[in-house]
């Protein structure tokens, strides 16, 4: 039997694609408005982006059935079981989509091996 679990570790690149993009905005922020409203902008970015990083994150996941998956949540005890509905491959990241959970989760490159990576790319494909 082929095991389906992944195991989520922390991810250099997703960090680096949104300090990134923050950087990028906020030096076309800079030179196009004033610099309060610049100053105002960035602070609005940070606070967006720190609510960001209090969503609820997956520690791991495994495919169960058909279109079920369980998720552990990482500062959850319960492990939930969600249908799932699409999973989209942007080659450096896959976008996972739920039917009960109305945010997406992202799975970057990073976060599990190859051999994991590849099971992902050839479920993306199957599903």
């Amino acid at each position: 039997m082929v095991n389906h679990q992944f195991q989520l570790k922390r991810s250099l690149l997703a960090l680096l694609f949104q300090l990134g993009m923050l950087l990028l905005i906020g030096i076309i922020w800079f030179q196009l408005f004033p610099f309060y409203i610049f100053l105002i902008g960035l602070f609005l970015a940070i606070l967006a982006y720190i609510v960001y990083l209090n969503r609820p994150k997956m520690l791991a996941l495994a495919y169960l059935d058909q279109d079920v998956w369980s998720i552990k949540w990482k500062n959850q005890s319960k492990i939930e079981h969600l249908k799932f509905y699409k999973l989209v491959d942007h080659h450096i990241y896959m976008v996972l989509y739920f039917h009960q959970n109305n945010r997406s989760q992202i799975i970057w490159r990073d976060q599990v091996d190859l051999n994991q990576w590849k099971q992902l790319k050839v479920m993306a494909k199957l599903l």
